[in-house]
């Protein structure tokens, strides 16, 4: 009796649970709470420096166009410098040899050309010309003060120069910077009347500082001379405070 009863109840127990999980299988089973998505935040990128240029060799600079030109010139490079300069107002007066020197006549440093030349024909009123871009002058009319008197009387204002027919003439081509009288803007010029010796050379500027100690007439020397015989008198050319003088040996 007892058995039946024990049996009866597991069969009873097995369709309560059976009966349970099949109610369970009908259910749906609840949905998982959506759960935020975290994301790695990344570190600003920092840019890599760019990498070092290779260090550059400097070259050679390349010579300038304006450099020092000291190398005697020769007879068609005097002639296109007169040309251009005295717009062809005079020539060369190639009768004498030599006919051109090359020097620092006014002592800054930048070389100069004295060259005979004569007028072009036809030439003349240009040559005299209140605007000319040349200045005429006479070293032998230039006024000099006496250094050794306290009171200098100066003269009458003397005449303009004037250029005449058949005049010899010494051309005076101021230089300017390295190239010398060649620069194209070298356009402080002179036409020297009565300027040209015989013997004439180019005399150093110390050279002339030493042949001058000791005497007291001798003028300040301020760059190289044109030296020769003037009349029949030793004397040179030199330039003053502004002018080309003719200094003649007392």
């Amino acid at each position: 009796m007892s058995i039946s009863i024990t049996a009866k109840n597991l069969l009873c127990f097995f369709l309560a649970a059976a009966t349970i999980i099949s109610a369970g299988c009908g259910k749906r089973a609840p949905e998982m709470a959506s759960q935020p998505v975290l994301y790695q935040q990344k570190s600003p990128t920092t840019a890599s420096p760019a990498p070092p240029k290779p260090t550059e060799i400097p070259t050679a600079a390349s010579p300038e166009s304006t450099q020092p030109s000291n190398s005697a010139p020769g007879p068609a490079e005097v002639q296109q410098a007169i040309a251009r300069v005295y717009q062809n107002a005079v020539v060369v007066d190639n009768r004498r040899d030599p006919d051109f020197w090359v020097g620092d006549f006014n002592g800054d440093g930048s070389q100069d050309l004295a060259v005979i030349v004569k007028p072009a024909e036809g030439m003349l009123a240009k040559i005299n010309s209140d605007i000319a871009n040349w200045i005429v002058e006479d070293p032998q009319q230039v006024f000099v003060p006496d250094p050794h008197k306290a009171i200098t009387v100066m003269p009458r204002k003397a005449p303009p120069v004037r250029v005449g027919l058949g005049d010899v003439l010494l051309a005076v081509i101021h230089g300017y910077g390295p190239e010398g009288w060649r620069n194209a803007q070298a356009m402080q010029t002179f036409l020297l009347k009565d300027a040209v010796g015989s013997k004439l050379e180019v005399r150093p500027k110390k050279q002339m500082l030493l042949a001058g100690r000791g005497k007291e007439r001798f003028p300040v020397i301020r760059g190289d001379v044109i030296e020769g015989m003037f009349a029949q008198a030793p004397g040179f050319i030199y330039w003053g405070n502004g002018n080309y003088i003719l200094y003649r040996e007392p």
